[in-house]
Protein backbone atom coordinates (compact mmCIF):
# COMPACT_ATOMS: atom_id res chain seq x y z
CA UNK A 1 0.00 0.00 0.00
CA UNK A 2 3.15 2.34 0.57
CA UNK A 3 4.91 2.74 -2.50
CA UNK A 4 1.13 2.99 -4.07
CA UNK A 5 0.12 5.44 -2.00
CA UNK A 6 3.46 7.77 -1.97
CA UNK A 7 3.62 7.08 -5.99
CA UNK A 8 0.17 8.92 -6.23
CA UNK A 9 0.92 12.45 -4.15
CA UNK A 10 4.93 12.54 -5.50
CA UNK A 11 2.74 12.59 -8.83
CA UNK A 12 0.47 14.99 -8.00
CA UNK A 13 3.02 17.36 -6.16
CA UNK A 14 4.93 16.60 -9.78
CA UNK A 15 2.12 17.12 -11.89
CA UNK A 16 -0.34 19.90 -10.78
CA UNK A 17 1.73 23.07 -10.47
CA UNK A 18 -0.66 25.65 -10.98
CA UNK A 19 -1.35 28.78 -8.31
CA UNK A 20 -3.66 27.25 -6.20
CA UNK A 21 -1.76 23.62 -5.99
CA UNK A 22 -0.26 22.47 -2.91
CA UNK A 23 3.48 22.56 -2.34
CA UNK A 24 2.66 20.18 0.68
CA UNK A 25 0.56 17.52 1.12
CA UNK A 26 0.18 15.39 4.13
CA UNK A 27 -1.95 12.34 3.63
CA UNK A 28 -3.65 9.27 5.98
CA UNK A 29 -5.13 5.99 4.56
CA UNK A 30 -6.56 3.29 7.17
CA UNK A 31 -7.78 -0.14 6.11
CA UNK A 32 -8.05 -2.58 8.81
CA UNK A 33 -4.49 -2.82 10.62
CA UNK A 34 -2.88 -1.46 7.68
CA UNK A 35 -2.05 2.41 8.25
CA UNK A 36 -0.50 5.08 6.41
CA UNK A 37 0.76 8.20 7.11
CA UNK A 38 3.14 10.66 5.57
CA UNK A 39 3.70 14.25 4.43
CA UNK A 40 5.63 15.10 1.44
CA UNK A 41 6.83 18.23 -0.06
CA UNK A 42 7.10 19.52 -3.74
CA UNK A 43 10.65 18.09 -3.70
CA UNK A 44 8.93 14.62 -3.36
CA UNK A 45 10.53 14.54 0.18
CA UNK A 46 8.99 13.12 2.73
CA UNK A 47 9.19 15.55 6.25
CA UNK A 48 7.55 13.36 8.49
CA UNK A 49 7.50 9.79 7.72
CA UNK A 50 5.44 7.51 9.42
CA UNK A 51 4.81 9.36 12.43
CA UNK A 52 1.98 10.80 13.72
CA UNK A 53 2.75 12.74 16.26
CA UNK A 54 4.85 15.61 14.90
CA UNK A 55 2.93 15.23 11.35
CA UNK A 56 1.46 19.41 10.14
CA UNK A 57 -1.72 19.85 11.19
CA UNK A 58 -3.97 21.93 8.45
CA UNK A 59 -7.46 23.58 8.58
CA UNK A 60 -9.77 21.57 7.31
CA UNK A 61 -12.35 24.01 6.32
CA UNK A 62 -15.88 22.23 5.33
CA UNK A 63 -14.88 18.71 6.58
CA UNK A 64 -15.91 20.31 10.46
CA UNK A 65 -19.50 20.24 8.95
CA UNK A 66 -19.53 16.45 8.98
CA UNK A 67 -17.79 16.66 13.03
CA UNK A 68 -20.92 19.38 13.56
CA UNK A 69 -23.01 16.65 12.32
CA UNK A 70 -21.99 13.71 14.31
CA UNK A 71 -22.34 15.78 17.03
CA UNK A 72 -25.88 17.21 16.12
CA UNK A 73 -26.89 13.75 15.89
CA UNK A 74 -25.10 12.23 19.39
CA UNK A 75 -27.17 15.29 21.31
CA UNK A 76 -30.03 13.47 19.15
CA UNK A 77 -29.29 10.14 20.61
CA UNK A 78 -28.88 11.64 24.03
CA UNK A 79 -32.73 13.00 23.79
CA UNK A 80 -31.36 16.32 23.66
CA UNK A 81 -33.06 17.39 20.45
CA UNK A 82 -35.02 15.63 17.63
CA UNK A 83 -33.65 16.31 13.57
CA UNK A 84 -37.26 16.50 13.53
CA UNK A 85 -37.10 20.05 15.56
CA UNK A 86 -37.81 23.19 13.61
CA UNK A 87 -34.98 25.81 13.77
CA UNK A 88 -37.50 28.33 15.62
CA UNK A 89 -36.99 26.10 18.52
CA UNK A 90 -33.84 28.25 19.01
CA UNK A 91 -34.40 31.12 16.64
CA UNK A 92 -37.81 32.59 16.88
CA UNK A 93 -36.57 35.67 15.30
CA UNK A 94 -35.28 34.37 11.90
CA UNK A 95 -37.63 34.29 9.37
CA UNK A 96 -39.63 31.07 7.89
CA UNK A 97 -37.29 29.39 10.86
CA UNK A 98 -40.23 27.54 11.59
CA UNK A 99 -40.78 25.60 8.52
CA UNK A 100 -36.84 24.47 8.80
CA UNK A 101 -36.16 21.26 10.69
CA UNK A 102 -32.75 20.33 11.81
CA UNK A 103 -32.52 17.38 9.09
CA UNK A 104 -33.37 20.20 6.17
CA UNK A 105 -29.95 22.12 7.95
CA UNK A 106 -28.02 19.52 8.15
CA UNK A 107 -28.75 18.21 4.82
CA UNK A 108 -28.58 22.00 3.05
CA UNK A 109 -32.58 21.07 1.90
CA UNK A 110 -34.11 23.93 4.32
CA UNK A 111 -33.75 26.52 1.46
CA UNK A 112 -31.35 29.04 3.48
CA UNK A 113 -29.06 31.68 1.95
CA UNK A 114 -25.68 31.89 2.22
CA UNK A 115 -22.65 34.22 2.03
CA UNK A 116 -20.80 32.72 -0.98
CA UNK A 117 -21.47 35.01 -3.75
CA UNK A 118 -21.70 38.24 -1.49
CA UNK A 119 -18.60 40.59 -2.76
CA UNK A 120 -19.32 42.10 0.73
CA UNK A 121 -18.15 39.01 2.41
CA UNK A 122 -15.05 38.10 0.35
CA UNK A 123 -14.13 42.29 0.32
CA UNK A 124 -13.68 42.40 4.21
CA UNK A 125 -12.00 38.83 4.55
CA UNK A 126 -9.24 40.13 1.76
CA UNK A 127 -8.54 43.07 3.68
CA UNK A 128 -8.56 41.43 7.13
CA UNK A 129 -11.38 43.00 8.04
CA UNK A 130 -13.07 42.03 11.98
CA UNK A 131 -15.04 39.02 11.31
CA UNK A 132 -19.15 39.81 10.87
CA UNK A 133 -21.26 38.52 14.02
CA UNK A 134 -23.68 35.94 14.30
CA UNK A 135 -26.54 38.55 13.97
CA UNK A 136 -24.43 40.23 11.14
CA UNK A 137 -24.25 37.16 9.07
CA UNK A 138 -27.54 36.47 9.10
CA UNK A 139 -28.53 39.53 8.34
CA UNK A 140 -26.64 39.91 5.80
CA UNK A 141 -26.95 36.00 3.71
CA UNK A 142 -29.71 34.48 5.70
CA UNK A 143 -32.32 36.94 3.44
CA UNK A 144 -35.88 37.73 3.71
CA UNK A 145 -36.97 34.40 1.90
CA UNK A 146 -35.93 30.82 1.63
CA UNK A 147 -34.77 30.03 -1.55
CA UNK A 148 -37.39 27.04 -1.84
CA UNK A 149 -39.95 25.45 0.41
CA UNK A 150 -37.74 22.99 3.01
CA UNK A 151 -37.05 20.14 1.55
CA UNK A 152 -37.75 20.72 -2.48
CA UNK A 153 -34.45 20.87 -3.40
CA UNK A 154 -30.45 21.67 -2.61
CA UNK A 155 -28.85 24.49 -1.56
CA UNK A 156 -25.34 24.22 0.26
CA UNK A 157 -25.41 26.85 3.12
CA UNK A 158 -22.63 27.47 5.53
CA UNK A 159 -25.58 29.72 7.21
CA UNK A 160 -27.31 26.53 8.32
CA UNK A 161 -24.05 24.93 9.34
CA UNK A 162 -23.58 28.24 11.82
CA UNK A 163 -27.59 27.53 13.24
CA UNK A 164 -26.61 24.14 13.89
CA UNK A 165 -23.06 25.09 15.74
CA UNK A 166 -25.25 27.55 17.72
CA UNK A 167 -28.04 24.76 18.45
CA UNK A 168 -24.92 22.19 19.59
CA UNK A 169 -23.44 25.29 21.86
CA UNK A 170 -26.72 26.00 23.46
CA UNK A 171 -28.15 22.42 23.97
CA UNK A 172 -24.73 21.10 24.98
CA UNK A 173 -23.91 24.11 27.65
CA UNK A 174 -20.62 24.01 26.28
CA UNK A 175 -18.63 26.08 23.94
CA UNK A 176 -18.69 24.82 20.30
CA UNK A 177 -14.65 23.82 21.29
CA UNK A 178 -15.74 22.12 24.42
CA UNK A 179 -18.35 19.95 22.66
CA UNK A 180 -16.10 18.69 19.62
CA UNK A 181 -13.45 18.27 22.67
CA UNK A 182 -16.00 15.99 24.67
CA UNK A 183 -18.00 14.36 21.68
CA UNK A 184 -15.47 13.73 19.41
CA UNK A 185 -11.79 13.97 20.60
CA UNK A 186 -11.91 12.70 24.08
CA UNK A 187 -13.73 9.02 22.63
CA UNK A 188 -10.88 8.83 19.87
CA UNK A 189 -8.46 10.13 22.21
CA UNK A 190 -7.29 12.95 19.60
CA UNK A 191 -4.48 15.08 20.68
CA UNK A 192 -3.95 17.24 17.38
CA UNK A 193 -7.66 18.30 16.80
CA UNK A 194 -8.63 21.92 17.99
CA UNK A 195 -11.29 24.03 16.79
CA UNK A 196 -9.62 27.12 15.98
CA UNK A 197 -11.35 30.68 17.19
CA UNK A 198 -8.48 33.30 17.22
CA UNK A 199 -5.73 35.02 15.41
CA UNK A 200 -3.14 33.47 17.31
CA UNK A 201 -4.48 29.97 16.76
CA UNK A 202 -3.44 30.39 13.19
CA UNK A 203 0.30 29.82 14.16
CA UNK A 204 0.06 26.46 14.63
CA UNK A 205 -1.46 25.40 11.45
CA UNK A 206 0.20 25.09 8.16
CA UNK A 207 -1.08 27.50 5.34
CA UNK A 208 0.25 27.87 1.83
CA UNK A 209 0.59 31.33 0.43
CA UNK A 210 -3.30 32.57 -0.65
CA UNK A 211 -3.64 33.61 -4.33
CA UNK A 212 -7.46 34.09 -2.66
CA UNK A 213 -6.45 36.85 -0.53
CA UNK A 214 -4.14 37.98 -2.84
CA UNK A 215 -2.95 37.48 -6.47
CA UNK A 216 -2.02 34.99 -8.56
CA UNK A 217 1.23 37.18 -9.34
CA UNK A 218 1.31 38.63 -5.32
CA UNK A 219 0.11 35.65 -3.05
CA UNK A 220 -1.02 36.80 0.60
CA UNK A 221 0.38 35.42 3.83
CA UNK A 222 -2.51 33.95 5.47
CA UNK A 223 -1.21 34.51 9.19
CA UNK A 224 -1.01 38.29 8.48
CA UNK A 225 -4.45 38.79 7.04
CA UNK A 226 -6.77 35.79 7.62
CA UNK A 227 -9.55 35.33 10.81
CA UNK A 228 -10.81 31.68 11.22
CA UNK A 229 -14.09 33.00 12.21
CA UNK A 230 -15.08 34.23 8.74
CA UNK A 231 -15.68 30.43 8.48
CA UNK A 232 -19.34 31.40 10.61
CA UNK A 233 -20.01 27.77 11.17
CA UNK A 234 -16.43 27.22 13.11
CA UNK A 235 -13.15 25.50 11.78
CA UNK A 236 -11.32 22.68 12.99
CA UNK A 237 -7.61 22.09 12.69
CA UNK A 238 -6.22 18.63 12.36
CA UNK A 239 -3.56 16.40 10.85
CA UNK A 240 -4.33 13.99 7.77
CA UNK A 241 -4.28 10.74 10.48
CA UNK A 242 -6.68 12.40 12.89
CA UNK A 243 -9.17 13.27 10.26
CA UNK A 244 -9.07 10.29 9.06
CA UNK A 245 -9.82 8.42 12.38
CA UNK A 246 -13.12 10.81 13.01
CA UNK A 247 -14.98 9.96 9.70
CA UNK A 248 -13.66 6.25 9.96
CA UNK A 249 -14.94 6.11 13.24
CA UNK A 250 -17.98 7.28 12.24
CA UNK A 251 -18.88 4.08 9.72
CA UNK A 252 -17.16 2.10 12.44
CA UNK A 253 -20.09 2.71 14.85
CA UNK A 254 -17.16 4.26 17.53
CA UNK A 255 -18.73 7.54 17.50
CA UNK A 256 -22.48 6.81 16.50
CA UNK A 257 -25.23 3.84 16.45
CA UNK A 258 -26.27 1.87 13.16
CA UNK A 259 -29.69 4.11 12.97
CA UNK A 260 -27.51 7.56 12.94
CA UNK A 261 -25.05 6.46 10.74
CA UNK A 262 -28.09 5.46 8.42
CA UNK A 263 -28.98 9.05 9.01
CA UNK A 264 -26.20 10.53 8.27
CA UNK A 265 -25.79 8.67 5.20
CA UNK A 266 -29.04 9.01 3.57
CA UNK A 267 -28.53 11.85 0.95
CA UNK A 268 -30.32 13.93 -1.53
CA UNK A 269 -29.04 13.78 -5.26
CA UNK A 270 -26.69 16.70 -5.81
CA UNK A 271 -27.22 18.20 -9.39
CA UNK A 272 -24.80 20.33 -11.80
CA UNK A 273 -21.72 18.94 -10.25
CA UNK A 274 -18.37 19.17 -12.87
CA UNK A 275 -14.62 19.02 -12.42
CA UNK A 276 -15.02 16.87 -9.67
CA UNK A 277 -13.96 12.90 -9.61
CA UNK A 278 -17.67 12.64 -8.33
CA UNK A 279 -19.71 9.62 -10.12
CA UNK A 280 -23.35 9.95 -8.78
CA UNK A 281 -23.12 12.72 -6.44
CA UNK A 282 -25.47 13.05 -3.09
CA UNK A 283 -25.13 14.77 -0.29
CA UNK A 284 -26.12 13.41 3.02
CA UNK A 285 -26.31 14.80 6.82
CA UNK A 286 -22.77 16.67 6.89
CA UNK A 287 -21.59 14.17 4.21
CA UNK A 288 -20.76 14.53 0.23
CA UNK A 289 -21.62 11.12 -1.04
CA UNK A 290 -20.91 9.72 -4.38
CA UNK A 291 -23.36 6.54 -5.10
CA UNK A 292 -21.94 6.09 -8.44
CA UNK A 293 -17.78 5.11 -7.46
CA UNK A 294 -17.12 1.59 -9.38
CA UNK A 295 -14.68 1.22 -5.89
CA UNK A 296 -18.20 1.51 -4.12
CA UNK A 297 -19.85 3.76 -2.08
CA UNK A 298 -18.10 7.06 -0.73
CA UNK A 299 -18.78 8.84 2.05
CA UNK A 300 -16.75 11.98 3.46
CA UNK A 301 -16.38 16.04 3.12
CA UNK A 302 -14.59 18.36 1.10
CA UNK A 303 -13.07 22.00 2.44
CA UNK A 304 -10.92 24.50 1.02
CA UNK A 305 -10.14 27.95 1.95
CA UNK A 306 -7.09 30.52 2.50
CA UNK A 307 -4.11 28.42 2.32
CA UNK A 308 -5.06 24.96 2.66
CA UNK A 309 -7.42 22.21 1.44
CA UNK A 310 -8.70 19.01 2.31
CA UNK A 311 -10.44 16.03 1.82
CA UNK A 312 -11.36 12.90 3.90
CA UNK A 313 -13.05 10.20 2.45
CA UNK A 314 -14.40 6.56 3.69
CA UNK A 315 -14.99 3.87 1.19
CA UNK A 316 -17.34 1.16 2.08
CA UNK A 317 -15.64 -1.40 -0.01
CA UNK A 318 -17.15 -4.92 0.39
CA UNK A 319 -13.46 -6.71 0.61
CA UNK A 320 -11.89 -4.27 3.35
CA UNK A 321 -13.58 -0.54 3.88
CA UNK A 322 -10.66 2.31 3.27
CA UNK A 323 -10.60 5.69 4.78
CA UNK A 324 -8.45 8.56 3.47
CA UNK A 325 -7.70 12.02 4.91
CA UNK A 326 -5.25 14.03 2.60
CA UNK A 327 -4.81 17.70 3.44
CA UNK A 328 -2.75 20.35 1.44
CA UNK A 329 -1.58 23.42 2.22
CA UNK A 330 -2.77 24.58 -1.63
CA UNK A 331 -5.84 26.15 -2.48
CA UNK A 332 -7.44 23.59 -4.90
CA UNK A 333 -9.72 21.15 -3.17
CA UNK A 334 -9.78 19.00 -5.94
CA UNK A 335 -6.63 18.14 -5.94
CA UNK A 336 -6.74 16.80 -2.70
CA UNK A 337 -10.20 14.92 -4.10
CA UNK A 338 -8.36 13.56 -6.58
CA UNK A 339 -6.00 11.86 -4.78
CA UNK A 340 -8.22 10.36 -2.44
CA UNK A 341 -9.88 8.81 -5.86
CA UNK A 342 -6.63 7.88 -6.96
CA UNK A 343 -5.61 5.94 -3.48
CA UNK A 344 -8.78 4.35 -3.52
CA UNK A 345 -8.45 3.02 -7.43
CA UNK A 346 -5.18 1.70 -6.56
CA UNK A 347 -6.30 -0.22 -3.32
CA UNK A 348 -9.72 -1.71 -5.27
CA UNK A 349 -9.76 -4.93 -6.06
Amino acid sequence: MKDKITAIIKESLKSETGAYSARVISAAVLRGDDEFVETFDNGGNSKYGQYVDNAPVFYIYSVTKTVISAVILKLAVRGVLSVEDRLDKWFPSIKNSGSISVLNTLTHTGGLGDYGGLAAYHDAVKKGMAPWSFDEFIARAAGEKLLFKPGEKFSYSNIGYMLLKKIVEIESGMSFSGAVQTFICAPLNLKSTKVSSTVESLRGNLFGPSVYLGTKESPADVYKIYHPQWVSHGVISSNAYETAVICGSIFSGRLLPEEQIELMSAGVKVEGVTGRPFYEPYYGAGLMIDRGSPYGPVYGHTGGGPGASAACYHLASKSKPVTAAVLTDGEDPVQAERIVYEIFKSLHK
